[in-house]
């Protein structure tokens, strides 16, 4: 990918992200950094510079970062990314700051949206942020004591009432300061119940409803084929008519198996055409090496005191040295690049004329998907949670008179 001087903000239009007129596809990564809650502030700098030499190198053109924190400068890192051609996705929430999904209604707090808002004040700033996440793996499926899968679903109305907040900051900071509106969406666990939380968080008026959706998925296990894995069923079943008109992609992918390197053949399955007509590519899982082993390239440094922490990450990158196909020099240390690195990056050169091609709307495809291009926009009626009805919405928990006298006076309407 070539660098490019300055980024087009992204924007929604029905199923697909747009830069500018042209269709926007995620070509992304997760971005961590060891000690470094923000990776994209600006007292990560020096690292950055070298990481963006790689995210070229890969072909890139997003990072996924979960944590943002607003009270430190962005503005130098975010520059470099541009100049690069580089979006972020973020979430916003942290450790303090975030819905706990066993107890959401005690977390949903107004000290919680405030953090939020300073998160969006800060993000909106720049025309590479591609959007924020208001909330990563909250609902999940748990075992309970009798084997059965149960649902935290409760946090899912709490979830929509963050949403809903957000809007309205974001569409109150845009009429009194111009302030950028930024696309919202949800980043989802990898579980069966996905389907009908997404027709849920993206149902509603615009005011309320999500932008995008996004989910991880580690289901494809090499070799495989769009028939035969869980994308084939993807593609049909979000692909319907009655699923709400957002962008979809993933969050996460790229399943390993233990001792092997990742030959990426679901990058290409990804940005094929008839995945293409459905979802809008996705962040591979991860950049930097870590204790889960699913690191791109691991750096090693020459002037970090190592910590236990660091030496469990050396044991268990100790099995991965057979996958190393370079070692490379840089300041502060070295960086081993993977062989999984070599393969995503071939991937997606590979896929990069799919990408260029890929449709505005779905078409036929290999497994017979009709047409999208009379697909309705989100459902406009307030969907009922449907597993636990007597979890409501809750009223809002913001002080509004203050925050708009905050920004400026009362808003508009």
């Amino acid at each position: 990918m070539a660098a490019s001087q300055g980024c087009a903000p992204i924007t929604v239009h029905g199923r697909q992200f747009k830069q500018g007129d042209a269709r926007f596809v995620v070509r992304g990564v997760v971005y961590q950094v060891a000690d470094k809650d923000d990776p994209t502030a600006d007292d990560c700098l020096s690292g950055l510079q070298e990481d963006i030499k790689l995210f070229i190198e890969l072909g890139l053109n997003t990072i996924y970062v979960y944590t943002i924190d607003p009270n430190k400068a962005h503005g130098r890192a975010m520059k470099l990314l541009e100049d690069a051609g580089i979006y972020v996705v973020a979430g916003i929430t942290t450790t303090k700051y975030s819905i706990n999904r066993l107890s959401p209604l005690s977390s949903y707090k107004s000290e919680h949206l405030q953090y939020w808002f300073s998160v969006i004040d800060t993000m909106a700033l720049f025309n590479n942020t591609l959007g924020l996440f208001n909330g990563n793996s909250v609902i999940n499926s748990n075992q309970n004591k009798n084997g059965k899968s149960t649902l935290t679903g409760a946090s899912a109305p709490v979830l929509k009432a963050v949403a809903r907040d957000l809007k309205r900051y974001m569409a109150l900071k845009h009429s009194k300061t111009g302030l950028r509106v930024l696309p919202l969406g949800y980043a989802a666990s990898m579980m069966p119940e996905n389907f009908t939380i997404l027709r849920y968080l993206a149902s509603g008026s615009e005011a309320e409803r999500l932008d995008f959706w996004a989910c991880c998925n580690y289901s494809w296990i090499s070799p495989s084929s769009l028939k035969t894995s869980e994308y084939g069923a993807m593609i049909e079943q979000y692909g319907r008519g009655d699923v709400p008109n957002i962008p979809i992609f993933f969050s996460e992918y790229g399943c390993r198996r233990q001792g092997q390197a990742r030959p990426f053949d679901d990058t290409t399955a990804i940005y094929s055409p008839p995945m293409l007509s459905r979802f809008s590519g996705g962040c591979v899982y991860e950049f930097f090496q870590s204790v889960n082993e699913y690191g791109l390239v691991e750096f090693c440094s020459s002037e970090h005191v190592a910590t236990e922490a660091d030496q469990a990450l050396r044991r268990a990158a100790e099995e991965r040295r057979k996958d190393v196909v370079e070692t490379r020099s840089r300041a502060g240390g070295e960086i081993m690049v993977y062989r999984d690195f070599v393969n995503l990056r071939e991937r997606l050169a590979a896929a990069a004329q799919d990408v260029a091609a890929a449709p505005a709307v779905a078409e036929v495809g290999e497994l017979g998907i009709t047409s999208i291009a009379g697909a309705s926009g989100p459902p406009t009626a307030h969907t009922a949670w449907p597993w636990e009805p007597e979890h409501a919405e809750p009223k809002s928990c913001v002080d509004w008179a203050a925050v708009e006298e905050s920004v400026g006076g009362l808003a508009d309407g």
